[in-house]
C-alpha cells in the first residue's frame, strides 16, 4: 500500500469510550475471579490480571486482514495458560474475543466450584 493510500485509524470508526468501558467491566470480572482463587489456592504471579490494549504498527494500519488490534491479558490462575492474546480487525472485535474466552472460563471454574 502506499503511504499516500493510508485510511483513518480502525479504531476511530468505533465508539472507544464505550469500548474502554467494557474493558474496565472485563477488569472488573477478572480481578473479581482472581480474588476468589487465591482465597481458595495460593498460588499466584505478580503479574495477574494485567491488560494491554495492542494497536496495529505503522505497516498494519488501514489493512483488516492484518488484524493489528488486540487485547493481551497476563493471567496465571483463571484460564488455561499464563499470557493470552485476542487479535481483530477492530479493537471491539479483539475485545468481543477476550469477553467470551473469559466468561467461558469463569463459567468453567464455576462449575468445578460447584461439584466440590
Amino acid at each position: 500500500m502506499n503511504t499516500n493510500e493510508r485510511t483513518k485509524p480502525d479504531a476511530a470508526d468505533e465508539d472507544l469510550s464505550e469500548v474502554f468501558q467494557r474493558i474496565l467491566k472485563l477488569r472488573t470480572k477478572i480481578f473479581s475471579a482472581i480474588e476468589a482463587t487465591l482465597a481458595e489456592e495460593g498460588h499466584y504471579k505478580s503479574y495477574e490480571g494485567r491488560i494491554e490494549i495492542v494497536c496495529p504498527t505503522y505497516f498494519e494500519e488501514g489493512t483488516p486482514e492484518v488484524k493489528g488490534w488486540g487485547i493481551n491479558l497476563a493471567c496465571y490462575v483463571l484460564g488455561p495458560s499464563r499470557r493470552y492474546e485476542w487479535r481483530g480487525s477492530t479493537l471491539n472485535e479483539a475485545l468481543l474475543k477476550a469477553e467470551e474466552d473469559v466468561s467461558g472460563w469463569l463459567l468453567k471454574k464455576t462449575i468445578e466450584t460447584t461439584k466440590k
